[in-house]
């Protein structure tokens, strides 16, 4: 999906982490890898511009 995304000329941000469950953030007390995931997310939507006509 990210390839597809990208050649319509949108901007994406891919990350790929191995041996983990594919639910693994909901495990953010218990993985450390799911609490530094989430904590980069949050970082990343903070840095997303809104646009003018969100309420």
């Amino acid at each position: 999906m990210s390839t597809y995304l990208q050649d319509q000329n949108v901007n994406v941000t891919l990350v790929e982490e191995h041996d983990l469950p594919h639910v693994w953030p909901i495990f953010h007390n218990f993985l450390p890898e799911a609490r530094t995931t989430l904590d980069a997310l949050t970082q990343w939507i903070k840095q997303v511009p809104s646009t003018a006509d969100e309420s």
